[in-house]
Order: C-alpha cells, then sequence, then structure tokens
C-alpha cells in the first residue's frame, strides 16, 4: 500500500478559507444568542455546542483531509 502526499493548490486552499470564514460567521451568530441565555449553565452548553465544537471538528476536519 502506498502514500501519495497531497499537495494543496490555491483553488483548495480558498475553498478551505472561505469555509472557515462560515463557519467562523455562524458562530459568532451563535455567541449573539448565548449572551442572551438567562443562565450560566444554559450560556455555557451553548458555547460548547454552537461555537467551539463545530469549530474545532471543522478546523480539525481540514487537517485530517489536507495533511501530509
Amino acid at each position: 500500500m502506498s502514500h501519495q502526499a497531497r499537495t494543496l493548490s490555491e483553488e483548495d486552499v480558498q475553498d478551505i478559507l472561505e469555509d472557515l470564514v462560515k463557519q467562523i460567521k455562524e458562530a459568532l451568530n451563535c455567541i449573539e444568542k448565548v449572551q442572551n441565555r438567562p443562565t450560566l449553565s444554559q450560556k455555557i452548553v451553548d458555547l460548547e455546542l454552537g461555537v467551539v465544537s463545530p469549530l474545532y471538528y471543522r478546523l480539525q476536519r481540514h487537517l485530517i483531509d489536507w495533511g501530509t
């Protein structure tokens, strides 16, 4: 089984950047909603599920997909 290194093209990098910008904008929208939550526990859960986890997994996916 051979492994070929994959090189990123300018188009690949642009696609990744656009995807990450989209995810960051969604995270900002979620942060605005979190500020209106009445309790600290709701804020923490919403931050984890709406901001931290989606950004982490999106970045992780790109690293796995394009890492060499």
